[in-house]
C-alpha cells in the first residue's frame, strides 16, 4: 500500500484500537524506500507521568527522552514489525518512530510552558496557576481538594518536572 493511499484504513484501525485500549491512539505512518510499503506504528497515549518523566529528561538527552517515550506508548503488537528491526535496512524507521515521540515530547512542553504564561495573567494568584496545572497533569478538580492537599501535590508535581520554587530550573 503506497504511503500517500493509507488514510482511511489507518484511521479505522486507529478508531479500533481506541475502543480496544479506551484511550487516545496515535499512529506514525513512516515511508521507507521507493516503492516499499509504508510502516505504520501506533502508539497510546501517553500517561501523565510518562510524559513528566520525558520532559525532565529530554534536557539532559532528548534522544533517550524519545527512546522513553517510544518503548513506553508504542503498541506492538499491532504495529508493524519492521520498525523493531533495528538493523541498516530498518533502522530508519526506528529512528522515524522515536523521533515522532520526540515531537510528542516537545508539544507537552510546549503546552505546558503556554499555561504557565497563560497563568502569569493572574498576579499574585500562585493559587489559580496552581489548580489548573494540577488539572492538567493529574486531572483532579483543585476546587474540591484542601489547601493542605493541593500543596502536597504541588510539591509532587515540582519535583517531577524537576522545578525548583514553582519555577523550571
Amino acid at each position: 500500500m503506497a504511503c500517500d493511499s493509507v488514510s482511511l484504513p489507518v484511521n479505522a484501525k486507529r478508531k479500533e484500537l481506541e475502543a480496544k485500549y479506551k484511550c487516545k491512539v496515535n499512529m506514525a505512518v513512516l515511508a521507507g524506500e521507493k516503492g516499499e510499503e509504508c510502516c505504520i506504528v501506533y502508539f497510546k497515549a501517553a500517561t501523565t507521568f510518562t510524559k513528566m518523566q520525558c520532559m525532565d529528561l529530554a534536557i539532559q538527552s532528548p534522544m533517550k527522552a524519545s527512546v522513553t517515550m517510544f518503548d513506553a506508548t508504542v503498541i506492538k503488537e499491532e504495529s508493524d514489525t519492521r520498525v523493531f528491526m533495528q538493523d541498516n535496512d530498518n533502522d530508519t524507521y526506528y529512528l522515524g518512530a522515536v523521533q515522532y515521540c520526540g515531537e510528542l515530547i516537545r508539544v507537552a512542553r510546549y503546552l505546558l510552558k503556554k499555561l504557565d504564561r497563560y497563568y502569569e495573567v493572574f498576579e499574585g494568584s500562585e493559587t489559580l496557576k496552581k489548580a489548573a496545572l494540577l488539572r492538567y497533569y493529574f486531572h483532579v478538580d483543585a476546587d474540591k481538594l484542601s489547601q493542605e492537599r493541593i500543596e502536597k501535590l504541588w510539591i509532587q508535581l515540582c519535583y517531577c518536572l524537576n522545578w525548583v520554587n514553582g519555577k523550571e530550573e
